[in-house]
């Protein structure tokens, strides 16, 4: 079922998600954001996509005409990545999906440049034991390994002449940073309190999605112990990072039983959008007109 909850800025408010299979209401979501994030998604022209495949929602974050934040919900099943492929539209990965760890692909002049992979194993599940420090940047061109030591790496982005990526396993945003002979070295920039997937640049700016630690699977990695050092603990939502600061400058927090995000994706040029679903009675009969002189 798809929704549309409004926010003032520095506001809290609830939700009730829908099971997108049985019509059934079954996660309670609460939503705060910070005083700032309607005026710097305004000032930057721009709204936030973002995918959650445990509750099957996709969500758009954007700015409401009178003001403050408004986030749409549209029950997807099992909705995972996301792109931006034009000035209007989003496709999304969804459904049953083949799952690899390898996790992350940065485009250069439109050919795959770096691959993050969680880590070199190729046995089943063996990845979980190389959770820590097993993850992997491997140069596409040459079928290298650029950098390895990571912690379950996703999303590299070349961003004005940088590879960014997040060191998904220790809460961490941070550039690549390479030496004459092509080997690079991890340099974090900002530590963020939960497990980083999704992720998106625009200007000076980055976008990071967070998720709670999935029982088990992502417990025990070294956010735990930094964030129990800060008596903090870890949530789910989007961060907006200031990349000339290295701070937290505006955020989205979800609380309730949303707890993990999958990925993250800015959308330029459009303030409030709605997502409609494929097959359903809405996009039967949607119509679209022209911006208006």
């Amino acid at each position: 079922m798809n929704g549309t909850t409004g926010l003032n800025q520095g506001s809290f408010c609830s939700a009730e998600n829908v099971d997108p299979e049985t019509n059934a209401g079954f996660t309670k979501v609460d939503y705060s954001v910070s005083a700032g994030l309607a005026r710097r998604l305004n000032g930057l022209g721009l709204s936030l996509a973002f995918s959650s495949y445990r509750s099957g929602f996709l969500y758009m974050a954007g700015v409401k005409p009178g003001g403050g934040v408004n986030i749409h919900q549209m029950a997807f099943h099992r909705p995972m990545g996301i792109h931006r492929h034009s000035a209007h539209g989003l496709s999304v990965a969804a459904d049953n999906q083949i799952l690899h760890h390898l996790n992350g692909l940065a485009i250069q002049d439109g050919q795959p440049r770096y691959v993050t992979a969680v880590s070199r194993s190729d046995t089943i599940d063996g990845w979980r034991d190389r959770r820590a420090d097993g993850g992997i940047i491997i140069d596409a061109e040459t079928n290298d390994i650029v950098c390895d030591g990571l912690s379950m790496p996703h999303l590299p982005r070349l961003h004005e002449g940088r590879l960014w990526l997040l060191n998904s396993g220790r809460g961490e945003l941070g550039t690549m940073e390479f030496d004459q002979n092509g080997k690079g070295n991890f340099e974090p920039h900002v530590f963020c309190p939960g497990f980083t997937r999704g992720l998106a640049l625009n200007g000076r700016y980055a976008f990071v999605g967070l998720s709670k630690p999935r029982y088990k699977r992502f417990e025990g990695l070294e956010p735990d112990a930094r964030l129990a050092a800060a008596d903090s603990v870890p949530w789910c939502g989007i961060q907006i990072i200031d990349l000339e600061t290295r701070t937290c400058v505006d955020w989205l927090r979800i609380d309730g039983a949303e707890s993990e995000l999958y990925d993250l994706e800015h959308f330029p040029g459009h303030l409030c959008p709605v997502a409609i679903a494929p097959g359903t009675p809405e996009a039967a009969t949607l119509k679209t007109l022209p911006k208006s002189a």
